[in-house]
């Protein structure tokens, strides 16, 4: 069951939201050129903690932060689709995927450092170097 008060207040914010930039018309590629692979943590506002604008970066985000397949084929469209150059892994303390006991869900003993691999193969790959 959806929180009513929430989605309220999600409905009049966006509201608000679209009054201030929906008239800006930012370009679809994002302006630094760069993709950041973080945490989905509630706690990180990604964009004002790097300085970052509206339409400046692409920001994907997953639990732990990881780059999974799914994040892998997420950054090969903002690499080819997009223009983005450069990937930024931003971890943070205290992250609360650090505290899963389940192996498969505990980012450290689920993907190892395989995925960075993954990542570096994937983009060989799909950029024809």
């Amino acid at each position: 069951e959806v929180n009513m008060s929430y989605f309220k207040n999600f409905m009049k914010a966006n509201r608000a939201y679209v009054d201030l930039h929906g008239t800006a018309h930012l370009p679809i590629k994002p302006k630094t050129k760069v993709a950041i692979v973080t945490c989905m943590d509630s706690r990180l506002h990604v964009a004002p903690a790097l300085g970052l604008a509206l339409g400046d970066a692409h920001i994907l985000r997953n639990a732990g932060g990881r780059v999974t397949e799914d994040m892998i084929r997420s950054l090969v469209i903002s690499q080819q689709q997009m223009g983005t150059r450069e990937v930024v892994v931003l971890h943070h303390t205290d992250c609360g995927a650090q505290t899963f006991t389940n192996p498969t869900q505990n980012p450290n003993t689920f993907f190892k450092n395989k995925c960075f691999l993954n990542l570096i193969t994937a983009f060989d790959e799909f950029s024809g170097s």
